[in-house]
């Protein structure tokens, strides 16, 4: 059995590994949109590097959040940061599917997002053991 003590510490670094991660890649898109939208084999317009510049804000706002929660150990903004993070990594892949499906995506931009859902959605769980609802 987990102690509450070796929980909490859990759900810590994976706060830190979703506001890092969530860091990067926000700067990533929001900086270099073209060089991103061409290593995923978008189309070269300027309306899908402006939506890879508001994905990057995004995920830089979710950062900052999970950065805040992290800092001032408050349980309740863990979670709802933790969750908002996964409803946000669920959307993507459900706007990447479709949009796949429809012929505007490559298939290896779903199974990138689906892959990187992964891991945001196990660290949430970590978030949710380690500060449990009052």
């Amino acid at each position: 059995m987990t102690s509450i003590s070796n929980r909490r510490r859990l759900a810590r670094r994976a706060l830190a590994l979703l506001a890092t991660t969530g860091a990067c890649i926000g700067l990533g898109c929001l900086l270099g949109a073209r060089p991103v939208g061409r290593a995923a084999g978008l189309p070269e317009q300027g309306s899908v590097r402006w939506l890879l510049r508001l994905f990057g804000v995004r995920e830089l706002l979710l950062s900052f959040g999970l950065y805040r929660s992290l800092r001032c150990d408050d349980p309740q903004l863990a979670r709802l940061l933790a969750e908002l993070t996964a409803v946000a990594q669920v959307g993507d892949v459900a706007a990447t599917t479709v949009t796949a499906l429809g012929g505007g995506l490559p298939r290896r931009v779903v199974v990138g997002v689906t892959l990187g859902a992964l891991p945001t959605l196990a660290c949430t769980w970590l978030i949710r053991r380690g500060y449990p609802a009052r």
